[in-house]
């Protein structure tokens, strides 16, 4: 898609260019080119990007076989002159894409990679090829023992929610699927019904239920009265914080409860008028000993 994206995009200086065979980017000539706004924002004549196309694959390929300056057993490939061959790869070629010394370095042991795999697979060929052979063998089959078999019968429900027809008048019910709180229902009229000869199956009864609007109806509520129910006993319950008292009298009404110097009651414990009261800190002990 077009964008005007410029953030991490930074332009080549024009040394590196000049060095790795890049030609600059002429805005007349080069606006039909594939990403003609990453190579104007880079001021190249085509954008630099890694090795992804297939293309350039097989070129990489192509030039770690051919090319001289990428087949140097002795040094590695020299990556000044590696670097001006493949632009001038992709100043002629529509998929090819201008590369920098790092990417193709970063390619080149990538392809290394695979070709140590691809050659330790083939020099154990020989030895894998026995034990393949005997891993993919028909025959092994045979040894495996039997698997029970078992007749295909339905699924039964043997629990869960099955409602039978209510025994509840029609004038009760509400006209829409919600039921009104002060409507309850017993045990008996949400149970499933016993299974006698010649009634009708559990399941036989759910299908009559659900094309019955008006059981559905009372299913619904049913359920959401047990949802209801369910998180009430779930959330847990606050506990009560007892009345404040005062420390040295004790009683809920005197101005103590706030400070003790507003008391003047006797102390609950000294009976003395000028007593500080029992320690806070230590309110099971009494006063002549809580304050040692």
């Amino acid at each position: 898609l077009p964008t005007t994206e410029a953030l991490g995009i930074l332009p080549i200086p024009l040394d590196i260019r000049a060095t790795s065979g890049m030609a600059e980017f002429n805005p007349n000539l080069d606006q039909k080119h594939c990403h003609h706004y990453l190579a104007g924002m880079q001021g190249t004549r085509k954008a630099i990007l890694p090795v992804h196309t297939p293309a350039e694959h097989d070129l990489f390929h192509t030039l770690m076989k051919s090319d001289p300056a990428f087949t140097s057993r002795s040094a590695g490939p020299n990556w000044k002159l590696c670097i001006k061959v493949w632009n001038k790869h992709a100043d002629s070629r529509k998929d090819i894409y201008y590369k920098l010394v790092e990417q193709l370095k970063t390619y080149y042991l990538e392809w290394m990679t695979n070709l140590n795999v691809k050659q330790s697979l083939s020099l154990s060929s020989g030895l894998r090829h026995p034990v393949n052979l005997a891993i993919r063998d028909p025959a092994r089959s045979t040894l495996a023992p039997p698997v029970p078999v078992r007749p295909l019968t339905s699924p039964a429900v043997t629990k869960g929610f099955n409602l039978p027809e209510p025994r509840v008048d029609a004038a009760q019910l509400p006209q829409d699927e919600s039921t009104p709180p002060s409507m309850s229902y017993s045990a008996s009229d949400i149970a499933p019904p016993p299974q006698t000869p010649g009634f009708p199956s559990q399941s036989a009864i759910t299908a009559q239920v659900v094309q019955n609007p008006r059981n559905v109806g009372l299913a619904k509520s049913v359920a959401r009265k047990r949802v209801a129910a369910e998180m009430e006993r779930s959330r847990p319950q606050k506990k009560q914080r007892q009345a404040r008292t005062c420390r040295k009298c004790k009683q809920p009404q005197c101005p103590g409860r706030q400070s003790v110097r507003n008391c003047r009651n006797p102390c609950q414990d000294c009976r003395k008028v000028n007593c500080r009261g029992r320690n806070p800190h230590k309110p099971d002990k009494k006063c002549d000993v809580a304050w040692d």
